[in-house]
Order: C-alpha cells, then structure tokens, then sequence
C-alpha cells in the first residue's frame, strides 16, 4: 500500500482538454441509491474520450450492526457491494485517476483489518492508485508553450497538481463546508485543484493566492479551484428520519484541465 505522501502521476497525452469526473458518495447498497443514474455516468465516462473519473470514496454503503444503517433495508450484503461495484466500475478503469475510502468504508478498517475500498482497487488490479488519506495527483496533458522535447527526449507538457480528501463534515450549511474546505487548501501549497465530498452538497469554488515566485525572483497571483463532489442517494431513509434537507439530485460534479494552455476550471 503506497504512502498518502506519494504523488500519482499522470500523463493524459496532447488533447487540448480532458475532463475529469468525481465519483464519490454512491452508497451502493442503500436503498436510496440511484444505480441506474450511476450506471449511465461510468457508460459516458467509458464512451467519451479525454474523460477521466477521481474515486473520493463512500463508493458502497458498507452498512454494520454498530452503524446508523439500517443493515436489515440494505440491497445487498458488504461483501457484495464490494464485487458489484468493481464490475461497475471495470468498463472505465484505465480512465480512474485514484481511488481513496470514505467514512464508511473506513468503518470495517475500525472493526477489523480491511478496507473495502482497497480490495475494489484490487480486484480491478489498480493498487497504485489507492491512497488511505490523501492522494495527490501530478497530471501533465497538452504541450506547454515551449513543446519541443526536453533532455530526456519527453514533450513537455501542462502539469497541474490535484489534492483528493473523502472530507468532514461541515455543519449543515453549505457554507461552514466551503469554508472548512477553503482553509485545507490554503494548508497545502503548491496545489491547483481540491477535490473534496462526503457532505453530499455538490459546488465549485474559485480563489488565488499570492504567490511568490522564489525562482525567477517575482511575486504573482495564481488561481485555485475547489470541487465539493454531490452523492447518488435520492432523498429519503436516514436524511428524512433526522430532518436533514434534501441535498442535490444524483449525479457528479467535474472539473476541466486544459492542454492548449496552462488553465483549469469546474464545469457548474
């Protein structure tokens, strides 16, 4: 198992722009969950070319006697969940970026020494991709401006950096989670998208920072974007018992990276 220190690195060839997917909070198993919605992202995803999809985690519902769940109205047992979502996912896994557990995969990892997530990684023989914590992502796509070969006879390419967390919650606003968010992506220098979920509230959020420039001696200002990922539950269950508010309907929120220039942007 890789240390959440370790970059993944990526190199999405010369297209001119890929967009990128996050897939999070689909609670396979539950009866909320919208299969058929999913089903129809993962087939797109599969169909189109330059769409690539991050795995943010809670991908299965992993209901236990010791959680909220209500294990007795799930559609089918953990371990089943687990297989079922790894065929789903197989039609796009050359197109998976990373993958990383949720709240509630990490519920076996307390109770026993599993992770279900690892072992959807691993039967779709993506180990490399899986990260516990945090997974930071170098992805190159494009030509920079100057596209001849450097030394080692590689095209140089636009390289973005992309930080990948399941996420905490945030209170029941949106804002305390844009806000919580906000200040984890300022922690970490060097990062040009945050892909975060878990709250099920789906939104895109831009900022900068100053940047200085230790290099060439300048101080300048440089963009961020922050993706909070929606889920694949429709409303009802648990949400409705505890008076929770609807959330978005089903479905996943993306971002695109650019290659014909050094930019980025999340698609509303």
């Amino acid at each position: 198992m890789n240390s959440d220190t370790s970059i993944i690195n990526h190199d999405l060839g010369d297209a001119k722009q890929v967009t990128i997917h996050v897939i999070a909070d689909v609670h396979l198993g539950a009866e909320e969950t919208d299969v058929l919605a999913f089903e129809q992202l993962v087939n797109r995803i599969a169909e189109t070319p330059d769409h690539y999809c991050i795995l943010a985690g809670d991908l299965i519902d992993n209901g236990l006697k010791s959680s909220v769940t209500n294990v007795y109205r799930a559609t089918m047992r953990p371990a089943e969940q687990k297989k079922e979502m790894a065929r789903m996912l197989l039609p796009i896994r050359g197109k998976i970026l990373c993958i990383m557990p949720g709240n509630h995969e990490h519920r076996s990892s307390k109770e026993a020494d599993d992770c279900p997530a690892y072992d959807i990684a691993s039967k779709m023989d993506i180990e490399d991709l899986y990260r516990e914590n945090i997974a930071i992502l170098r992805v190159r796509v494009g030509q920079d401006k100057d596209w001849r070969k450097d030394t080692h006879g590689t095209i140089r390419r636009n390289s973005y950096y992309i930080g990948v967390v399941h996420g905490a919650g945030g209170g029941m606003y949106l804002g305390g989670t844009v806000n919580k968010n906000d200040a984890f992506m300022n922690a970490i220098d060097g990062l040009d998208v945050l892909v975060t979920a878990h709250v099920h509230k789906p939104y895109v959020s831009r900022g900068s920072k100053v940047w200085i420039d230790h290099n060439n001696g300048v101080v300048t200002q440089r963009p961020y974007l922050v993706i909070g990922a929606g889920s694949w539950l429709r409303f009802g269950g648990y949400a409705a018992r505890k008076l929770m508010r609807p959330v978005a309907l089903p479905g996943t929120d993306s971002f695109v990276l650019y290659g014909d220039r050094s930019w980025f942007e999340g698609v509303v």
